[in-house]
This record gives C-alpha cells, sequence and structure tokens, in this order.
C-alpha cells in the first residue's frame, strides 16, 4: 500500500522493530512495561492512519469512504480512550 519510499513508513516500521525487539526484555524490567506498551500503541495508531492515508492517495479509496473510515477509527480510539473526547468549539 504504501510507496518503499516513503520515509515516515520506514520510520514506524524501523519504530516497530525496536519496540517489538523490547518485549522479552518486558519480564526482567516490569517498569519499562508501560511505557514501551504507550509507546507500541502510539506507533501502531500512526500506521493506522499512515495506512488510511496512502489508501486515499494512491485512489484505492475515495474521499468518502476515506472520511467514514477515519472518523470509524477516531471513534474507536474514543471508545477505549486512546484519543479524548471531541471538545465543542
Amino acid at each position: 500500500m504504501l510507496l518503499p519510499s516513503d520515509a515516515p513508513s520506514r520510520r514506524l516500521d524501523e519504530e516497530l522493530d525496536d519496540l517489538l525487539g523490547l518485549l522479552p526484555m518486558l519480564r526482567v524490567t516490569p517498569r519499562l512495561a508501560d511505557r514501551v506498551f504507550d509507546q507500541l500503541v502510539d506507533v501502531l495508531l500512526e500506521r493506522l492512519l499512515l495506512d488510511l492515508r496512502a489508501r486515499r492517495r494512491c485512489g484505492e479509496i475515495d474521499s468518502r469512504r476515506y472520511l467514514d473510515e477515519l472518523e470509524e477509527l477516531v471513534g474507536a480510539c474514543r471508545h477505549v480512550e486512546l484519543l479524548p473526547p471531541p471538545r465543542r468549539v
């Protein structure tokens, strides 16, 4: 989906690999677990957003579908408290 030359995608893949490499150490150093988990969730969420944007950019989905899927993703993240509730303006 994403082009291999996409720098943000490569950065996220490298960061994800690094975080996954830390998982075996969490049994030995439990105080790192919360920090690693938070970073892992952030990277995975950012990856989902990048993939969605890439699908729109390459024409796999149109603007309406992009907005629908983005709204669904944001709603799911708010439901599990990964994102704050919407602010009223």
